[in-house]
């Protein structure tokens, strides 16, 4: 009985892992294209998925330290992140020199300001909700040792960043920036629980990319069909 159950749950985790990533891809595949005008109508798949999200979450009790939303492991994760980031950053900001591409966005202050929050959203989808679904879908606990644990965690880990990369296609420097962005910040949260850490760096890599990366690497930060209608930075 208590495996049927377990088995149900898994089954459930992978069911609402894929129902999210269905909305995002209607939206900026298909929705974009067919009612370009229509932001309001456009929300709608994202609000419901946004309540799919909450909604299983309040079902299982998670608790804001579960989902990585408090400042608990903050700092843990903050360490984890420095060098990976200051690597990244480093190289980011040398093929900007190297290709005269470095510069000041036109609108930075107002993206100092909202790209942070922006990561924190984006790393809350992806961390509290999707890499732990995945994580339940291959039958991982949250605590106690387990039989192929480590390599279920470095699937789980895997599969997230792939997933993020996969909605930013078909920019391709972002689908590559995003699924090593992905690993590393997945990483950090298996080994500290938290959200706000990868959000604020999150925030932060993106609006250093836009000031560094030359346009014929990083043209422009939209996907999906508005990809193609792109207008550079």
């Amino acid at each position: 009985m208590q495996g049927a159950k377990t088995e149900r749950l898994r089954l459930v985790s992978a069911l609402e892992v894929a129902s999210v990533v269905s909305s995002i891809l209607l939206v900026v595949w298909g929705l974009a294209p067919l009612l370009p005008r229509q932001r309001a109508l456009q929300a709608i798949p994202l609000l419901l998925a946004l309540g799919l999200v909450v909604w299983s979450q309040w079902q299982r009790g998670e608790t804001l330290t579960d989902l990585g939303l408090t400042m608990i492991n903050f700092s843990r994760a903050m360490r984890l992140l420095a060098w990976p980031l200051l690597i990244a950053g480093g190289v980011m900001v040398a093929i900007g020199k190297v290709n005269g591409s470095l510069h000041l966005y036109k609108n930075f202050t107002t993206a100092l300001l909202l790209l942070p929050l922006s990561g924190i959203a984006q790393q809350y989808l992806l961390q509290s909700f999707i890499h732990r679904r995945l994580r339940q879908a291959l039958g991982l606990e949250s605590d106690g040792h387990q039989n192929g644990e480590h390599w279920r965690r470095t699937l789980a880990i895997t599969l997230t960043a792939a997933i993020f990369s996969l909605v930013h296609a078909p920019n391709m420097m972002l689908m590559l920036l995003t699924a090593i962005g992905g690993i590393v910040w997945s990483l950090v949260f298996d080994r500290a629980s938290n959200i706000i850490a990868p959000g604020l760096t999150h925030g932060m890599m993106s609006l250093l990319a836009i000031c560094t990366l030359p346009p014929w690497m990083l043209e422009s930060m939209a996907v999906g069909y508005s990809h193609f209608l792109y207008r550079s930075f």
